[in-house]
């Protein structure tokens, strides 16, 4: 009777941590081959990721402290690039925008109030040159530093964003109140659909957007015929969603024509 050697009884099957995609060829991140306590962290912080792309009243800052503590535990172990190739609409640009705008906001505000930021979702994202985004020039002409110290409480957090909000309101005023904005209503009914469309698989996409088109000008009573022309959206719509970039890119580099029918 033939006995096992030593070897052949610790012999363990290694299940590799990158696989390729049949699709794009590219690398991308196997969840199986990960040691189970990292797995369990991928997972988590990825659910996180989703929500925080699919939430369109969220802070760009939050995707990006994601990101970071994603990058953090996977590129010592030079997965961290076949782990973004596993998220649909995220390239290794995109992903460090959204880490620089989380640094940056690190670098600009007290760990309390940069939690208070993200609790409430409030988009202040920045780059270096306007470190607290579009609540930079309200912040700077009004003087509303935030608060800093040591003894920086929640509530002193919690008043001092309220105050550069309210600020940022009055600052666009009566007169956006009192004339709707057409453009920026266009650009909030863009994003929810780009967001949205994502989680749609490829295939289905063009269907379901004639689809959701078609029910709009029904319900508006239009009984036409449109011929889409695919185009580049403005560049506002994408500002601070480097996601949202990236597929418009990709959606500019596909040529074609849908057509959309709604009737009454």
């Amino acid at each position: 009777m033939a006995t096992k050697t030593a070897s052949e009884k610790s012999e363990v099957i290694t299940i590799p941590t990158v696989t390729q995609d049949k699709l794009t060829g590219r690398d991308i991140i196997n969840p199986e081959g990960l040691e189970p306590e990292l797995r369990k962290k991928v997972v988590i912080l990825t659910n996180q990721l989703q929500t925080a792309m699919t939430g369109l009243g969220t802070s760009a800052i939050e995707i990006g402290r994601t990101l970071k503590e994603l990058e953090m535990l996977l590129k010592p172990r030079k997965i961290w690039v076949p782990y973004l190739n596993s998220i649909p609409g995220f390239s290794t640009a995109s992903a460090y925008r959204y880490i620089n705008a989380y640094e940056t906001a690190q670098d600009k505000l007290p760990k309390v109030v940069l939690d208070r930021v993200l609790a409430l979702g409030v988009p202040m994202i920045g780059t270096k040159d306007e470190p607290y985004g579009k609540y930079t020039k309200v912040i700077t002409d009004g003087n509303l530093r935030p608060p800093s110290g040591k003894d920086v409480t929640a509530l002193q957090a919690d008043d001092w964003i309220k105050k550069v909000v309210n600020a940022s309101k009055e600052a666009h005023g009566a007169s956006r109140a009192r004339t709707p904005d057409a453009g920026e209503y266009q650009r909030q009914a863009y994003v929810a659909v780009l967001r949205r469309v994502q989680k749609i698989p490829t295939d289905k996409r063009i269907s379901w957007l004639h689809e959701l088109f078609g029910f709009v000008l029904g319900n508006m009573g239009i009984d036409a015929t449109f011929n889409v022309e695919p185009m580049n959206p403005p560049r506002e719509f994408t500002e601070g969603s480097p996601d949202l970039s990236q597929a418009a890119q990709t959606a500019a580099a596909t040529k074609g024509k849908g057509k959309g029918r709604g009737k009454k």
